[in-house]
C-alpha cells in the first residue's frame, strides 16, 4: 500500500485518498472469496472476460446494481472502453468502480490502490474475480469466519483448515 501520514488533515492517507474507516462496532469485514489468479472455476466467465470484457464489465456492473443487464450497458461500456484508445477494449475504470461498489456493498475491506492495480494490470483476472464473487454472494454460498487476526469469507466444501490457512 501507498500510505502516508497527513498530519495537517488529521488523517491517513492511501493513494492520495483517504481510507475509509466507517465500520460499525461489532461488524466483521471480509475480503474476496476467491483469489485473483483463481481461474480454475467457471470457463464460461472466463471466456467472456477475455473474449467480450465490454460484455463482462456490463453484466458485473448490471449484477451488482441489481438490475438485468441490456444492450445499452454493453455499448456504453463498449464505447468507454473504445472512446478511451484502449486497444484491447477493456473498461478499466467501470471495471474498477463496479469492484468498489461489491467491496461496499458487501462489507469488505477498502482497498483502493490495489483494485487499481489489479484491474490495470491483470483486467480480466479481476473481471472474474468480481463476477464470481457477485454470483457466490447472491447464491449465498458465503459465510465469514472470525479468526484471531480478523475475519474471512468462507465457501461451502472447503474444509476450515484449509480456509484458515489462507
Amino acid at each position: 500500500h501507498f500510505c502516508v501520514s497527513a498530519p495537517l488533515l488529521k488523517m491517513p492517507m492511501c493513494c492520495g485518498m483517504a481510507r475509509n474507516n466507517r465500520v460499525p462496532n461489532g461488524v466483521q469485514q471480509t475480503d474476496y472469496a476467491t483469489a485473483l489468479l483463481d481461474l480454475s472455476r467457471d470457463a464460461n466467465i472466463i471466456a467472456m472476460s477475455i473474449f467480450c470484457p465490454c460484455v463482462q464489465t456490463a453484466m458485473n456492473k448490471a449484477d451488482i446494481d441489481g438490475r438485468e443487464c441490456n444492450v445499452c450497458d454493453v455499448m456504453c461500456s463498449y464505447l468507454v472502453a473504445y472512446g478511451q484508445g484502449n486497444v484491447m477494449g477493456c473498461p478499466v475504470d467501470l471495471e474498477y468502480f463496479t469492484r468498489q461498489q461489491i467491496r461496499s456493498r458487501y462489507n469488505m475491506r477498502m482497498d483502493a490502490c490495489s483494485d487499481c492495480c489489479s484491474t490495470c494490470v491483470l483486467y480480466w483476472c479481476t473481471s472474474c474475480q468480481n463476477a464470481r464473487e457477485i454470483a457466490l454472494r447472491k447464491q449465498g454460498e458465503i459465510r465469514v469466519v472470525v479468526l484471531p487476526g480478523g475475519s474471512m469469507p468462507a465457501i461451502p466444501g472447503v474444509p476450515e483448515q484449509q480456509v484458515m490457512s489462507q
